[in-house]
């Protein structure tokens, strides 16, 4: 009786078995045999995962799995503040930007023009421009050498150092009964008449 029993379990689980695979069959289960990864492709709010597969008999089978993008993570803390940075040398003393004004009542003049001071003439016959020395070795500051003359019925002879000077207008010329108006900046002349 005993042998029946288990004759009758042992048909009782091989049914059980070929039910379980021919299920697992129609439905399409791997069944242990190897799949591949065919494709990962970019879709709304994720990636799809293609797979491709050949059962046991040969049949090929596709299917995919999506994969969606997960929520973003909270913001981390902020890190600390770093040291400060060292502090930055003082710079000079500038020059006081108020040039001083010079009245000279001569008549000719041919005296060098003293850096960052302005001189107004009087009328004169003759002006031989040449500045100081100060623009040519003070090399950390801008020096400006700034003047005024009139020129009377017979026009003031002009002339200046060109060999330190250049003015900037080659063709420049006093003319009578005229006032001017110049300033030498890095050794170029800017001249104009201003009446």
């Amino acid at each position: 009786m005993a042998d029946n029993w288990l004759l009758a379990k042992g048909a009782a689980a091989a049914e059980m078995k070929a039910y379980v695979d021919d299920t697992l069959k129609e439905a399409g289960a791997l069944k242990g045999v190897p799949c591949q990864i065919d494709s990962i492709e970019s879709i709304t709010g994720g990636k799809r995962v293609n797979f491709v597969w050949e059962d046991n008999e040969g049949q090929e089978h596709t299917d995919h799995m999506d994969v969606m993008d997960g929520e973003d993570g909270k913001d981390g803390t902020d890190g600390t503040d770093g040291t400060d940075g060292k502090d930055g040398k003082d710079g000079r003393d500038g020059i006081d930007a108020i040039p001083a004004k010079v009245v000279s009542e001569e008549t000719s003049y041919s005296t060098a023009l003293e850096a960052d001071k302005y001189y107004k003439f009087g009328e004169l016959t003759s002006f031989a421009l040449s500045c100081d020395n100060t623009w040519l070795t003070d090399t950390e500051h801008m020096h400006e050498y700034m003047f005024e003359f009139e020129s009377g019925s017979t026009p003031t002879t002009f002339t200046y150092d060109s060999t330190n000077l250049v003015l900037l207008d080659e063709d420049f010329t006093v003319e009578a009964s005229s006032k001017y108006q110049g300033s030498v900046l890095e050794g170029i002349i800017i001249i104009a008449k201003v009446g």
